[in-house]
């Protein structure tokens, strides 16, 4: 209630609102929140339709009949169909029940696929998907929102997860970035080295000095234009042998999906900068630390 002034109409006090979570149910019972959960962009209806319960019992809890469960099962069938009534229903929910799968293969963060499933709403909204497959116009636009939100994954690697080939969802790609205009910016190299030390097994002093090299590179311009897996090939390549625990550009380059050639050439780029810095090949791990510093 309200205490308001009869003159002025002034309102003198009211209650507040109330911050206290929502009942909470039972294992096996009915829901007794008041509210359902918030809006999201992974369904197809954006979370907001409502679903006739299975539990076949009235709201008394008593269970139905016979002929009232039959009723329910047919009213439960013609509501689940008059939810998607076009085809581009069909099409988007495939497109959404793949990016729950990707978004558990990828441990990607929820506005990453939010982010995701906006951009393909777009992109179904304007029919580009049209001549090509929902698996790899919902891999571009996961891909595009990485690129976006500096998450260090490859069009490779993504790829693969998504069993399409690399060249189709980079074609895709590149079409959601001219038709909606999105900017994606270049990812840090350096964001890339502690995954790929990980996944070579490597001691994490090495992922320390790599970092380091290709700070001092990016100070030195040279990280422009250059594919950053091949940087951080060649880094750790590098700072394996700075903490004299060496491995092989072979296995980088196979782990890395990195040629051996390009490794090579990275390393003589980088060597050059070390030199100028007045940093030797065999420099110590403390002197690479100071001057990234």
């Amino acid at each position: 209630m309200e205490n308001c002034c009869s003159k002025c109409g002034f309102v003198i006090d009211a209650p507040a609102i109330s911050l206290e979570p929502e009942q909470l149910s039972s294992p096996g019972e009915p829901s007794k929140s008041r509210t359902g959960s918030k809006t999201s962009n992974k369904f197809h209806d954006f979370g907001l339709s409502t679903n006739i319960n299975e539990q076949n019992k009235d709201a008394a809890g008593n269970p139905l009949s016979s002929k009232i469960k039959t009723q329910m099962q047919k009213l439960r069938k013609i509501d689940r169909r008059y939810k998607i009534t076009k085809s581009m229903d069909v099409g988007l929910r495939k497109a959404l029940f793949f990016l729950n799968n990707l978004e558990e293969s990828l441990v990607l963060p929820v506005h990453v696929v939010e982010e995701s499933s906006k951009f393909y709403r777009h992109v179904q909204d304007r029919r580009l998907v049209q001549g090509r497959t929902i698996v790899e116009m919902m891999t571009a636009c996961v891909y595009a929102s990485c690129r976006i939100n500096s998450i260090p994954i490859t069009i490779k690697e993504i790829s693969k997860i998504a069993g399409v080939s690399y060249r189709n969802v980079g074609s895709s790609y590149n079409l959601i970035c001219r038709e909606l205009e999105i900017q994606s910016g270049i990812i840090d190299p350096v964001k890339n080295i502690p995954k790929a030390v990980n996944n070579l097994h490597l001691d994490q002093n090495i992922a320390i000095v790599a970092s380091n090299i290709i700070n001092i590179a990016k100070k030195e311009g040279i990280t422009a234009g250059k594919s950053p897996t091949g940087l951080v090939a060649a880094a750790i390549y590098l700072a394996s042998i700075h903490v004299n625990k060496p491995v092989t550009q072979r296995v980088i380059g196979e782990e890395l999906d990195v040629t051996e050639a390009t490794i090579r050439n990275r390393c003589k780029e980088l060597k050059e900068i070390l030199k100028k810095k007045n940093l030797q090949f065999s420099a110590t791990y403390s002197s690479l630390k100071r001057e990234s510093v």
